[in-house]
């Protein structure tokens, strides 16, 4: 027997619920998953951890019969995996890509069509090159248009100058998406561009 206080509390109780298989009822219920959170707000790593192992999410999702929304604000807990079984949901939830940032999430999720993605925010530092040439406007570009039904995207650029020391790229910094003029773009409805130069 559990004593009281470790029993689970918060988002453990409630996913602990909706992975019970007596639970059929309470997961028709859900229409709506949002794993986000402002930047202000403290973060349960060993919450976000038990979501990433064995694919937990991906296996919530395909339980979950009514879902409409996904909302992704850790790219951490992306994964392949989870991405398919949105994409392939019998009911088409749409999902929200917030905060991405790591040019290997985006390459990743880059590789493959996604009609589920309706909303993308993203952060980059195109002059960031510690590790050879950056890429990550372009393999963000790439991501865009590979979001056919694509409503809102944002876009932050944010450069770095380290303060009193000069910073030097040592590689062609990429600021701006390079168009070709023969793409076809997504049905935006919401565009925010902050720091990119058009």
């Amino acid at each position: 027997a559990k004593t009281e206080l470790e029993l689970p509390r918060g988002p453990w109780l409630l996913l602990s619920r909706l992975e019970d298989d007596a639970n059929d009822t309470l997961r028709a219920w859900v229409q709506d998953i949002n794993v986000s959170s402002p930047s202000f707000a403290w973060v349960d790593a060993k919450f976000l951890k038990r979501l990433q192992s064995n694919d937990c999410l991906a296996a919530l999702v395909a339980r979950l019969p009514n879902l409409r929304r996904i909302t992704i604000g850790f790219p951490s807990i992306q994964s392949t995996t989870l991405i398919r079984t949105i994409c392939e949901h019998s009911r088409k939830p749409e999902l929200l890509l917030l905060d991405q940032k790591s040019e290997d999430k985006i390459s990743s999720l880059a590789e493959q069509v996604l009609p589920c993605v309706t909303t993308l925010s993203a952060s980059v530092d195109p002059s960031y090159d510690q590790n050879g040439p950056n890429r990550q406007i372009l393999t963000l570009q790439k991501l865009f248009f590979k979001c056919p039904h694509l409503r809102s995207f944002s876009l932050s650029v944010v450069k770095q100058y380290g303060g009193c020391v000069i910073r030097v790229p040592r590689y062609p910094v990429i600021s701006s998406f390079q168009l070709t003029g023969e793409e076809i773009f997504p049905p935006l409805e919401h565009l925010s561009l902050d720091g990119y130069w058009l």
